[in-house]
């Protein structure tokens, strides 16, 4: 487990070496077309690519506040002194992959831009989740709700907003460590993203692979405030995150949580009736 989380962490440390490093190659590609082909390219194509160079960096400082934020927790301590460019190296392509594909889920849940698609999956459930489980003023921090497969977590945040008792589960650490950030610390808009640069598909101008995105549009600590103040004095929210394999955790919290909540999930089941058995096994009666 510990040569895993080091490994992730080494990918997100690692990101702009492998990304400027494809960058470069590409540069020498096209300093390497004998001159009768590089007189057909477009006069922009050596600026754009040149242009990848500070969305690149820009993401790397984001990917460095989130391993800073993980690095707080201690769990797992690196004494790797290594370079980032000789750790980039090492780094598999899997996990590289991941932290990309991190980056296009942070538009999605943690970006003005990915409000729509918000509402359009999450609004749907948090609606059926106040029709079958309402709260009163009683019921605030009491009900729980449980939302394996959380992701970067806003939904499971969005759930804790109206007052319910929220446990979000992830087990990928990407998601774990990029969340970590975005829920704890992170203030409105501190960070302007790229996460289009390397998709160099399906783009109708240059324009969309250079798309600077904010993140987080909200501050959690400011969103959360109004419903700490209705908790009785010295009571905490009870809204947590936990890491690791759902149904090991779960398992044996027989007849535990109020609602199992679940979105883009339990397509990721091995085998999709375990999941749901286990969600039966675990809500109350």
């Amino acid at each position: 487990e510990k040569r895993h989380f080091l490994a992730v962490r080494d990918a997100f440390l690692c990101y702009s070496e492998i990304e400027l490093g494809a960058q470069r190659r590409a540069l020498r590609h096209v300093n390497q077309l004998p001159k009768k082909y590089i007189e057909k390219l477009p006069p922009f194509t050596l600026q754009r690519i040149n242009e990848m160079k500070p969305a690149i960096e820009a993401n790397q400082k984001f990917f460095d506040a989130v391993i800073e934020q993980v690095d707080k927790s201690k769990i797992f301590i690196s004494n790797d002194q290594r370079s980032r460019k000789s750790r980039s190296k090492f780094v598999q392509s899997h996990d590289a992959s991941k932290v990309r594909t991190t980056l296009r889920q942070c538009v999605r849940d943690w970006s003005l831009e990915g409000k729509k698609e918000r509402d359009e999956c999450y609004g749907l459930i948090i609606s059926e989740l106040q029709k079958i489980l309402p709260l009163e003023d009683s019921d605030l921090n009491k009900k729980s709700v449980l939302v394996p497969g959380a992701g970067l977590g806003r939904l499971a945040l969005e759930i804790a907003i109206l007052g319910y008792a929220t446990q979000g589960n992830e087990f990928s650490y990407h998601m774990l460590f990029t969340s970590g950030l975005l829920l704890n610390s992170a203030a409105e808009n501190q960070f302007t993203i790229y996460p289009y640069i390397d998709d160099t598909c399906n783009n109708i101008n240059w324009g969309d692979m250079v798309r600077g995105i904010k993140i987080p549009d909200i501050d959690t600590e400011v969103v959360l405030s109004d419903v700490k103040s209705k908790l009785p004095n010295g009571e905490e929210l009870n809204f947590s995150m936990t890491a690791g394999e759902w149904i090991e955790i779960y398992k044996n919290q027989l007849e535990s949580w109020d609602c199992v909540i679940t979105c883009f999930f339990l397509d990721t089941a091995p085998v999709a009736m375990d999941y749901i058995e286990t969600i039966h096994n675990i809500l109350k009666l």
